[in-house]
């Protein structure tokens, strides 16, 4: 009896030591008090995404305005960096869904506005070429004008997306 009472004191011993390291893991390591979490990296990924890793786990753990952190507008962010940083100006974009969907209405001609190609030269919107017959035609918009303003709104600081949304509609508006 005596060997029972001893082999049953020492497995519950051993279990309530099992059980307090365990719990000591769970509890310090998703806190980072003892390590920061790593990241691997796969084969083919270059070295650099390890920078980008460290910034966005750094961010998750300490931003503040929790908010903001949609990983869905985080990872849009980061991808439209890199198109940016390859500096084709008015060439290469990248587009969210929501923004591929538009341009898929453009492509369609589904929509209304001054009838016009609009692009970006030297950070500017350009006209690049208005369609024949419509009204930016009619009132003798050139290929090469640039956008300054849309009904009174100064468009040189705003994306090709915002200053197109804003020429985009069912009327006709002025362009300067």
């Amino acid at each position: 009896m005596k060997r029972f009472i001893k082999i049953a004191l020492i497995s519950l011993g051993l279990f309530g030591f099992t059980a307090s390291v365990f719990g000591a893991g769970v509890a310090f390591g998703g806190s980072g008090v003892l390590f920061e979490p790593g990241v691997v990296r796969a084969e083919d990924q270059p070295a650099e995404f390890e920078v980008f890793w460290e910034v966005w786990n750094l961010t998750q753990r300490y931003f503040i305005d929790r908010e903001v952190m949609d990983p869905t507008n985080l990872t849009y962010g980061a991808v439209n960096g890199l198109i940016q940083a390859l500096g084709d100006e008015g060439h290469t974009r990248f587009l969210t869904p929501e923004e591929a969907s538009r341009q898929n209405t453009d492509i369609s001609g589904a929509f209304f506005g001054i009838g016009a190609r609009v692009g970006i030269e030297d950070g500017l919107p350009v006209i690049v070429a208005p369609f024949d017959g419509s009204p930016a035609n009619r009132a003798g918009v050139k290929a090469g004008d640039i956008i300054i303003e849309v009904d009174g709104l100064d468009v040189t600081g705003l994306s090709l997306m915002e200053t197109v949304e804003l020429i985009r509609g069912e009327k006709v508006r002025r362009l300067f």
